[in-house]
């Protein structure tokens, strides 16, 4: 693998201008969609008066993104990286400004939500395997896995901060919180003008897109270790999302106030935060054969509380214990994703990983608000914990998540297989 890093010499990660840069305006940009991907669902169900709209429209937005992300990855290898972040940040002005306006007037319909969540979608599509690709560019290959475990840090925070926020926001009125993602969209836009190292693909030669597309496709489904992640995520990501969104919109019918259904995720983030904490090491002194199996069984065991009807605090302890699984697991998986997949290739593959990843995922609000009207909580709970359950299984039989290594020999991964 070939890395472009600015200075050439090493430094220390937060001695590193340009990771800076990048830093603060994924952290701004990944704000902005937490607060916007938590009040989009509720929002729905508030203009509406059904959950199963409000599951809708949080699929409508999870779909588009899904199926705009393998396009978005090939994007990326093909098209000077800085003039997508330049992109990603007027997009997000626009689609979460327009629907902020809409909200603020009382003109939003249903016909319009569904509408800006699919354009809100397109762009978390398009640019969604962005940042990590610009990521490798202005780190070096050493900084890696402490830049993934600090990224998962910041995600944490995100997590923590994010949902209680867009809580608080929702509580000054329902178009506040895509007001304030609206501005964060604009994070980007230092990165782009700022960054000093490069952040073209470094491809001389194109293909047609579909040829590319192809490509990314092979090189990813040929990396075991990344086939098999992407098979446990299938399920595993189906079944938190149904659970968490059966909860959230469960309080939300018992007329729980936004900031407290906001708390519930942020629990989570406390967790990853600890857990983002201890990943460096986790990585770098122990197997992650041993670390991501142990993290994904222990994500099933507390993940499987949630169909309990349980209290706010009794919530965010179990969330908080899955949220401290979730962060090793990320961490480690990103960190390998990022040192061995050349830099040309790496916004196709990481598209693949995330699209596949988030595949059934998708369905989740959707299937969770059409259990709840149809079921109830408990048998929808129920039947997302057997999934759970099932992805656990599935990490246990997984021979290449069971061997790989620690982080100073990630490079000789291989890469097929």
């Amino acid at each position: 693998m070939t890395t472009t890093t600015t200075p050439t010499t090493p430094v220390r990660l937060f001695g590193n201008r340009d990771y800076l840069l990048w830093w603060g305006g994924d952290t701004g940009s990944a704000l902005g969609a937490a607060i916007q991907g938590f009040a989009l669902p509720l929002v729905a169900v508030l203009v509406t008066g059904s959950v199963g709209v409000g599951g809708l429209v949080a699929t409508a937005y999870l779909g588009a993104a899904l199926l705009l992300g393998l396009p978005g990855g090939v994007l990326v290898d093909r098209v000077d990286r800085r003039q997508l972040l330049a992109w990603q940040a007027i997009s997000g002005l626009v689609v979460w400004g327009v629907l902020a306006a809409l909200v603020a007037t009382g003109s939003v319909t249903t016909a319009a939500l569904a509408v800006l969540a699919v354009l809100g979608g397109i762009r978390a599509g398009l640019f969604t395997s962005l940042t990590n690709a610009c990521l490798q560019q202005v780190v070096t290959t050493e900084q890696i896995p402490t830049a993934t475990s600090a990224n998962q840090g910041r995600d944490a925070v995100v997590g923590l901060l994010g949902s209680p926020l867009g809580g608080v926001l929702l509580g000054f009125g329902p178009a506040v919180p895509f007001a304030a993602a609206a501005l964060l969209s604009l994070s980007t836009l230092p990165a782009a003008m700022g960054v000093r190292a490069s952040l073209d693909p470094g491809r001389t030669e194109h293909a047609s897109p579909l040829a590319d597309l192809r490509e990314g496709l092979v090189h990813a489904w040929r990396i075991p270790v990344l086939r098999a992640l992407i098979s446990v995520a299938l399920l595993v990501n189906l079944a938190l999302g149904g659970l968490l969104t059966t909860v959230l919109f469960t309080m939300l019918q018992e007329g729980v106030p936004g900031w407290q259904l906001g708390l519930v995720e942020g629990f989570a983030g406390v967790g990853m935060l600890v857990g983002a904490i201890a990943a460096p090491t986790l990585a770098h002194r122990l197997r992650g054969g041993l670390v991501v199996p142990a993290g994904l069984v222990w994500i099933a065991l507390f993940g499987s509380l949630l169909a309990l009807r349980l209290d706010l605090r009794q919530l965010g302890l179990v969330t908080g214990l899955v949220g401290l699984g979730v962060a090793p697991v990320n961490a480690i998986m990103g960190g390998i994703v990022t040192t061995i997949v050349p830099a040309d290739k790496l916004g196709r593959v990481t598209s693949v990983a995330a699209t596949g990843a988030m595949a059934l995922g998708s369905l989740a609000p959707a299937l969770a608000g059409w259990g709840l009207t149809e079921w109830g909580h408990s048998p929808t709970a129920i039947a997302f914990v057997v999934l759970l359950m099932a992805g656990a299984g599935l990490t246990l039989a997984s021979r290449p998540l069971r061997t790989i290594p620690t982080a100073k020999n990630w490079t000789g991964i291989p890469l097929a297989g």
